[in-house]
């Protein structure tokens, strides 16, 4: 991370880098560069997505061999290039420590909804005070350099978006475990944040679903189309089956429903609802 003291030796060193203004690699495509840049290597779908969850889509990783710790320092080196010339610089934000620790509150809570309030609460907790709207520039910022993308709640029944609670998810997860290291237990997260980025290429416009007191994980809509997605790692018990089918049971309209999850399972349909594999999902189209 950067301390305030590295600040202007380091906006010096990154300024020239380019910043991401692309989405980083598909599934399918980060299968094609590995194969491309590891021949004496043939891995399958479950490695070639765990090496994807673990250090993300930006094509150029896959110049370092599969090897982690150099994968990680390119990647804080780009992480370092967009915060410091496309954030701080262009904002002239004075506090990089609180901008700091606002990105850590969103690396922590990928998957889970927040508002800037909640986040200037928490850095209260903490000590450190910082306005709900200077929380909101930050995360304005943050969107702008192409780090986060804000997704919208919207609501089914009464069909308009709502202004409150939002999620943020990261444009590339490898920037995330860069800085903290690959954290097994987020992984519910991670596959969200996974599947955004997939609709987003797909051309979808994303929302989350209210319907009453229930979420659902991702509304897709581009023309005419729409589809529901429920995303969950693994459908492990009766229970876990239940509550996430359950949500799109509640939704009366004929579109496409889906269940995504890890489990090696053959495919199966509740009321219309398919539950797919997240991978065989992410080599569609």
């Amino acid at each position: 991370m950067i301390k305030r003291e590295q600040y202007l030796k380091e906006i010096r060193k990154f300024m020239d880098k380019p910043v991401i203004k692309v989405f980083p690699l598909s599934f399918k495509e980060f299968i094609k560069f590995s194969k491309i840049q590891n021949l004496q290597k043939i891995y399958n779908m479950e490695e070639y997505f765990e090496q994807y969850l673990k250090f993300g889509g930006l094509p150029a990783i896959h110049n370092f061999s599969q090897d982690k710790t150099s994968i990680y320092q390119y990647l804080t080196d780009i992480y370092n290039s967009v915060l410091l010339k496309d954030v701080i610089s262009r904002n002239n934000i004075r506090d990089i420590e609180l901008l700091e620790r606002v990105i850590l509150f969103i690396f922590d809570n990928i998957g889970n909804t927040f508002s800037a309030k909640k986040i200037s609460d928490f850095l209260k907790n903490q000590g450190r005070k910082l306005s709900t709207e200077t929380v909101y520039n930050y995360l304005k910022a943050l969107e702008n350099a192409y780090i986060i993308s804000k997704v919208q709640r919207y609501d089914i029944k009464g069909k308009s978006i709502l202004e409150t609670q939002e999620k943020f998810y990261l444009l590339d997860l490898g920037l995330k475990h860069s800085q903290l290291g690959y954290r097994a237990n987020d992984i519910a997260g991670h596959l969200e944040n996974i599947i955004y980025l997939e609709l987003l290429r797909r051309k979808y416009n994303v929302n989350i679903g209210k319907l009453k007191t229930k979420e659902i994980d991702f509304i897709g809509q581009r023309e005419n189309e729409k589809l529901y997605i429920q995303v969950t790692y693994l459908l492990a018990s009766d229970d876990t089956v239940e509550r996430e089918f359950a949500p799109l049971k509640d939704i009366k309209d004929n579109y496409p429903k889906y269940v995504l999850s890890m489990d090696n399972l053959t495919k199966f349909n509740i009321n219309g609802i398919e539950r797919k594999k997240i991978i065989d999902f992410l080599l569609e189209q």
